[in-house]
């Protein structure tokens, strides 16, 4: 189950893609965002704008990229906008894409980075686990509702308690000592409704 997945009418992660003025073309749009388990890529190359095909790019370092789509030929038009979708079907699971596109005759786009994680049957899932110092906990939050998280030890003890509007938590665990975890997730305005999950803790 992906992050996506549960809510797949309401939720649409969008990211707005960083755009170089001086290595592409004029766009009027360059939306890249996850739904279920998919990233898609929408630009719209604004008129009077041409360039000679379109090339997108995926890497999971953000250093070696390899090519996943293509759109040969011109692209755009002279005389109105044009737009262009792509679906990467197959990103890396429980990794950050990045992904880039190339305009043939500017350059490339910046990288856009896009978190994809299978939260399994919980809804949520914390990333690395067992942890050292630090962990992100990621859960299914479509709305982008505020959440309040609390982390209990074994004898039901609360040893942390944050907020998050967004679709995860960073937890700085220095402090605390090594052993099993509990942590529940609530949605402010809606108390009854919860994730729940467990750490560990090196």
């Amino acid at each position: 189950m992906f992050k996506s997945g549960i809510f797949p009418v309401f939720f649409s992660l969008v990211l707005m893609a960083p755009i170089d003025a001086q290595v592409t073309p004029s766009l009027d749009k360059f939306d890249i965002f996850l739904y279920e388990g998919q990233v898609f890529i929408e630009l719209i190359i604004s008129s009077g704008n041409t360039c000679n095909g379109i090339r997108y790019y995926r890497s999971t370092d953000g250093e070696n990229y390899q090519m996943i789509g293509q759109v040969t030929g011109i692209c755009g038009s002279p005389y109105f906008p044009v737009g262009y979708d792509f679906t990467d079907h197959e990103p890396v699971i429980n990794a950050t894409n990045f992904y880039k596109v190339e305009f043939g005759g500017f350059g490339f786009s910046k990288p856009v980075p896009v978190k994809v994680f299978d939260l399994e049957n919980s809804g949520s899932r914390v990333v690395p686990n067992p942890v050292n110092t630090s962990a992100t906990i990621y859960f299914d939050n479509p709305g982008e509702v505020r959440h309040q998280l609390f982390l209990n030890d074994v004898a039901g003890r609360t040893v942390l308690e944050t907020e998050a509007s967004g679709d995860s938590f960073e937890l700085d665990l220095q402090s605390l000592t090594a052993g099993v975890y509990v942590y529940k997730i609530f949605a402010i305005e809606e108390p009854n409704r919860s994730i729940q999950g467990q750490l560990i803790k090196k």
